[in-house]
């Protein structure tokens, strides 16, 4: 591979390295802190949504302690129980609960019950469905109710009490703001939340106030508190209770402002089943959830964690116990994943369109960079191959002061030495020349005077020859 090709991978190596590591620390940490930012937030609306159902609680509970001690509730108390007494000299206690219930619940001319004060004096109250005597055995309670009503009525209105109602010390609702289904009842003949809320205050036997589950009641669903009341002269009255509405807590609930679309409270009890319905969702008395938080909260502990709703889906959760009294409710806040962590995935999205513009761009600035580095060398390569094949007249000059430079200055250097040592050989050379021809004429020299030495050397050998021949023959 070139150099220009390995110093591209390695900047595109580098480069690569470098975002992938800043990629995956930004979004871990983006995710970080979109998990706090909503973590914060659940914990808030979890602990401002038990701090106002404790408040509502104390409410409730303030409330009865302080009418508890009112004249008016013991003097309706001691009166209704003395007109029950009356009544049961002319019928059986079931007779009298029945009449109540056709007069103030059958036969009430009004859609909202509480509007019948006295029936004997209220003109839309169709008297003829009942005998003469009938309405004289109840005229007193009718007096007694009309009195009850008007101010209980705006009492409980005032409060946002569903219902008050009065117990007597045998267990007969003997009187009802709203006239629902349980008023003229005897609650020793029933399994209900009202009648085991009244079991428990007779078990008791306190000055404390107490509390009912979350339940089904009347075909609908019911939650209760109730308190005994008694004095030292008089002893036990009866009891008073109030029906908490359900209305106020699956509102405060199911107030999402914070928590995001998929944010969600909700409140479970020991049972595992739900206490409050869900926004769009019916879920109070109806949906199970057994998850490990759940568990935990019940078992008093606070916390958060990552994991999977009643449902099945992936949520941050924060949990804690809730106790009040007899009220033991694990309490609930989450939202999904996939909405906390949405603003990740754009965060992502961004990134990865940045790290390719990145990426892109450091191509680039390394093709530029490489080329930068690699083009000098390429033109120092050339030119030492042109002196390699003997062409000295190359220079080799590069701008700059950095490696390249460096390189192209010392083989200008071995340059300039290669070229004054050639023309020292050069001049050498040509003084051997000089020299070689001096030696040739002298050598050509001494041939011509060997020549002519042989010449006369052979010029006497033929004379002594001669003369040689002239003895002989002269002296033959």
């Amino acid at each position: 591979m070139r150099l220009q090709g390995k110093i591209l991978l390695l900047f595109v190596v580098i480069v690569s390295l470098v975002l992938v590591v800043f990629f995956t620390i930004s979004i871990s940490n983006s995710q970080n802190s979109l998990k706090n930012s909503f973590l914060e937030k659940l914990i808030v609306a979890k602990n401002l949504k038990m701090d106002f159902i404790d408040t509502l609680l104390k409410e409730a509970e303030s409330d009865l302690t302080y009418i508890k001690n009112f004249e008016k509730i013991k003097d309706a108390f001691f009166t209704s129980s003395n007109l029950m007494e009356d009544f049961q000299s002319s019928m059986n206690m079931n007779t009298i609960l029945t009449t109540l219930r056709k007069i103030y619940i059958e036969n009430n001319p009004y859609k909202d019950k509480s509007q019948l004060y006295d029936y004997y004096y209220d003109e839309n109250f169709k008297k003829e469905n009942f005998e003469d005597n009938i309405m004289s055995i109840f005229y007193d309670y009718s007096v007694l109710h009309s009195e009850l009503q008007m101010d209980f009525r705006e009492f409980i209105h005032i409060k946002g009490y569903e219902d008050m109602l009065l117990i007597s010390p045998k267990g007969m609702v003997v009187y009802s703001v709203s006239k629902y289904d349980d008023f003229a009842t005897d609650l020793n003949n029933e399994n209900t939340i009202l009648s085991r809320l009244y079991k428990l205050l007779k078990e008791k036997n306190d000055n404390n106030v107490h509390f009912s589950e979350i339940g089904k009641y009347l075909g609908g669903i019911g939650f209760f508190a109730g308190v005994k009341v008694e004095d030292e002269d008089f002893g036990l009255y009866g009891y008073l209770i109030f029906r908490i509405p359900i209305s106020k807590i699956d509102k405060l609930l199911q107030d999402k402002s914070g928590m995001g679309e998929t944010g969600k409270t909700y409140i479970v009890s020991e049972d595992k089943i739900m206490r409050n319905n869900l926004p769009g969702e019916e879920t109070i008395l109806k949906q199970k959830v057994e998850t490990d938080y759940v568990e935990k909260a019940l078992s008093g502990e606070t916390g958060w964690e990552i994991g999977k709703n009643y449902k099945g889906e992936k949520v941050i959760v924060a949990y804690a116990p809730f106790k009040y009294k007899e009220i033991k409710w694990a309490f609930i806040s989450e939202v999904s994943t996939k909405e906390a962590f949405s603003a990740s995935e754009k965060i992502k999205i961004v990134l990865i369109i940045t790290s390719i513009i990145i990426l892109i761009i450091s191509i680039i600035i390394s093709i530029i960079f490489a080329r930068k580095i690699s083009k000098p060398l390429m033109e120092l390569s050339k030119k030492v191959d042109r002196f390699a094949t003997g062409d000295f007249t190359v220079e080799f000059k590069s701008k700059g002061k950095d490696e390249t430079a460096i390189i192209a200055k010392s083989l200008q250097n071995m340059s300039n030495n290669l070229r004054e040592t050639v023309k020292w050989l050069l001049k050498a050379g040509n003084k051997i020349e000089e020299s070689s021809e001096i030696l040739g004429e002298v050598a050509e020299r001494t041939m011509l005077a060997n020549e002519e030495a042989q010449e006369k050397a052979r010029t006497i050998e033929e004379n002594a020859e001669n003369a040689a021949t002239t003895t002989e023959e002269l002296t033959s």
